[in-house]
């Protein structure tokens, strides 16, 4: 009988093609195969995606041969590309290219023969971060301590080409704390990370509570956890020690954690156990390197990948485990298509070959959390800190009455008073404001318009390089405007960013050493690094900056953190604004309190009221949910329904009303049972980029009511697709 393949050609492509399996070849094609075909005349390279009935059209082509290659992906990664079509509602092909080797559309034999010189370490890890920090404290040598955390952060081995060109290298070398060699692009150097693991202990010894958790995910015959640890009760040992008895199974493990959180000290912790079994995906790669560590993985060699969300699709094979940490994270959730959410997928994932799942967090997203109290996810819990301390001590500053006491400063006297004393006790400090920039505000005096971006609906921030910028799509200008309404040339400068914080520290405290951390300040490869270095190495007093801030870092001499505005995602209009309030002032809020000593905490709200920050003083995560939960089932939000957002952008408001009134005309007709739909209206932030922005929000207890809408509109709008461009967001992260 003869056999009919779907393939996916190996280059960017909205489609499959059907081709013949010829009789030659009917026990050696399967499903992630590289096959060579001919397509419109051409020799081209192609994946099998899925076998299939026989077409109802003729002049099938025959696939030419199969390339003695490692499967691209397995039928498993199929399965689970058409789940996420199904439920994100997006293309199968659009799902299916997140599993594809970077760079797929270069690939071909000459990939594995490509010789690269290769820089890696000639010492176990300990010893290299003790020359880091040797080398951080002087400026002389500052350079060499960032090209062995560069080395650290990509793996243990990086691409010579990866590395800045300097005298550092050969200094180095001749140090023999490194060495370079010329090896193949699909392998990695034999001797690359293995003395990462050398002369490091093999785990710590582990507390009750650790060892309870260990036990019951190993031995459960349950396979989806939830594992609710307080900030410094040890949940990376407990990853560390599920990843070592999946290894002695013959399996592999995922583990993802935020992208800001990929630094080379949390990198170390698997380095230091796992050594060359580790692969590292993260945004910092170059496209070459993001495909040789795809490459390393898919041959065998790294069975542990560690990596942000996008790790999640490795082409790992005989996966044990999936772990995933601050599983809270909204960067879990992707913002372009398809618009999953890692968590979700790798719920799939896991259940399909029969893994472990283990969520992580202090502060748990709110509907995982409800769920482990139903009993469908299996709830662990670790309550003590593994070093125990003093609690913090936490002061919640009412900005109003500051106000109404003649301060209109950023800083309350409170806070001023704690800087003082922590300065004077030599310690460091932290502050966070969740938002970067000057002034967020640029308002005219004479008739109070605010200017906002000609491309976006959203306020222009001034910089203290005296240039507007926009946050959304990058429009800047200069600092000398005309008021559009009035063209006044007088303009009140409102709000609070980074910047002028750092401004402001500066009149109260003179000779105090700032860093600043927000995406400004981290633009260049390796300055989040830089900044973490130095504020660790004691370089500067104080460091301010953004959520950036608040992500895991653990610094030993932290005694103050202190919290700008505790109001910057509370005043959003999103349902999650209470949650993102909470979880954010917990964790800024751990950065103290560390080995042993206690520390203190000051946040400035005008809520203080408001029970994401009033129950912050008794770091109580179960009152706060408690609070939050009765408010999302009063107004019937998740996890007590599902919603779904359709975006619509076009660049002309005409067109959107036009779509607008007529599926408005459309639901009229048809009504749909068991849900909610609110709109078409104009979305929260109205226009980005030059496009004008509505969206339809739907609601309902069943995903599958709300699939069947969206599917049923799908027509309307392939009407205006020349014009309008719309978007499926299935569990929205934000409704803006």
């Amino acid at each position: 009988m003869t056999s009919f393949v779907n393939v996916l050609l190996a280059q960017n492509t909205d489609r499959l093609f059907t081709y013949k399996v010829p009789p030659h070849l009917d026990t050696t094609v399967a499903v992630g195969n590289t096959i060579v075909i001919s397509f419109r005349n051409r020799s081209m390279q192609a994946f099998v995606v899925e076998f299939t009935n026989e077409p109802d059209y003729e002049n099938i082509k025959d696939i030419v041969s199969v390339l003695d290659l490692p499967l691209v992906f397995t039928k498993d990664q199929v399965q689970i590309a058409h789940t996420i079509s199904d439920y994100y509602l997006c293309s199968f092909l659009s799902a299916l290219y997140l599993f594809l080797p970077p760079g797929m559309d270069k690939r071909d034999k000459k990939i594995n023969q490509e010789k690269v010189k290769f820089v890696s370490f000639n010492m176990p890890v300990h010893a290299v971060n003790n020359f880091v920090k040797e080398y951080e404290s002087n400026q002389r040598t500052s350079q060499m301590a960032q090209v062995l955390k560069s080395i650290m952060l990509a793996g243990g081995t990086i691409p010579l080409s990866d590395l800045p060109k300097s005298s550092s290298l050969r200094t180095l070398i001749k140090k023999n704390i490194i060495t370079i060699e010329d090896v193949l692009v699909s392998r990695m150097p034999e001797n690359a990370g293995k003395s990462i693991g050398q002369g490091i202990a093999h785990g710590l010894d582990l507390t009750g509570d650790q060892h309870k958790v260990i036990t019951e995910i190993i031995e459960s015959s349950k396979d989806f956890f939830l594992l609710h640890g307080v900030t410094g009760s040890g949940k990376t040992e407990v990853y560390l020690r599920v990843i070592e008895h999946v290894l002695s199974q013959g399996k592999s493990a995922i583990v993802l954690v935020p992208e800001i959180s990929l630094t080379p000290q949390t990198l170390a912790r698997f380095y230091s156990r796992f050594s060359t079994q580790v692969a590292v995906i993260h945004s910092s790669l170059t496209p070459k390197e993001r495909r040789r560590q795809w490459l390393k993985i898919q041959s065998g060699e790294c069975r542990i990948v560690v990596g942000a969300r996008s790790a999640l699709f490795s082409p790992l094979r005989d996966l044990g485990a999936i772990i995933i940490d601050e599983e809270h994270e909204s960067s879990y959730k992707q913002d372009s298509t398809p618009r999953y959410h890692a968590v979700t997928v790798a719920g799939w994932m896991a259940k399909q070959v029969g893994a472990k799942l283990i969520l992580g967090s202090a502060t748990p997203a709110v509907e995982r959390y409800y769920f482990a109290q139903k009993g469908v996810i299996e709830k662990l819990s670790m309550p003590s800190k593994v070093k125990p301390t003093a609690p913090s001590e936490i002061v919640v500053v009412d900005m109003r009455k500051e106000q109404e006491s003649g301060n209109h400063g950023s800083f309350s006297k409170e806070m001023v008073h704690h800087i003082q004393d922590t300065l004077k006790n030599g310690e460091q400090i932290m502050l966070l404001l969740n938002r970067r920039g000057f002034a967020p505000f640029v308002i005219c005096k004479t008739c109070g318009h605010k200017l906002v971006c000609p491309h976006c609906e959203v306020t222009l921030t001034l910089h203290n390089d005296n240039v507007l910028y926009c946050h959304y799509c990058g429009y800047k200008a200069a600092n000398k405007p005309l008021c559009p309404q009035c063209q006044s040339i007088f303009f009140r400068y409102s709000g609070v960013g980074t910047q002028k914080i750092e401004q402001e520290l500066a009149s109260f405290f003179p000779n105090i050493r700032v860093l600043r951390m927000d995406r400004d300040s981290t633009r260049t490869i390796g300055s989040l690094e830089a900044i973490l270095s130095r504020f660790s190495a004691g370089e500067a007093d104080i460091l301010i900056g953004t959520q950036m801030i608040a992500k895991g870092h653990d610094f030993d001499n932290v005694g103050l953190v202190g919290v700008i505005s505790a109001d910057v995602a509370l005043n959003l209009p999103d349902f999650r604004a209470a949650e993102r309030t909470y979880t954010l002032l917990s964790q800024v809020a751990g950065r103290t309190g560390r080995r042993g000593k206690a520390g203190k905490v000051v946040v400035q709200t005008y809520n203080p009221d408001n029970y994401s920050i009033s129950l912050l003083l008794e770091n109580n995560y179960q009152k706060f949910y408690d609070e939050e939960i009765m408010f999302r089932q009063a107004l019937d939000y998740p996890p007590f329904a599902r919603l779904c957002r359709i975006i619509m952008q076009a660049h002309s408001q005409k067109a959107l009303s036009e779509l607008a009134e007529k599926i408005d005309k459309y639901l009229e007709i048809n009504r749909f049972e068991d849900l909610q739909i609110f709109g078409p209206m104009p979305a929260p932030i109205s226009k980005i980029a030059a496009k004008y922005r509505w969206h339809i929000i739907i609601k309902s207890k069943s995903i599958h009511s709300i699939q069947k809408v969206v599917k049923s509109l799908k027509p309307i709008f392939v009407e205006y697709e020349k014009s309008i461009k719309w978007l499926i967001d299935v569990d929205p992260a934000n409704i803006l």
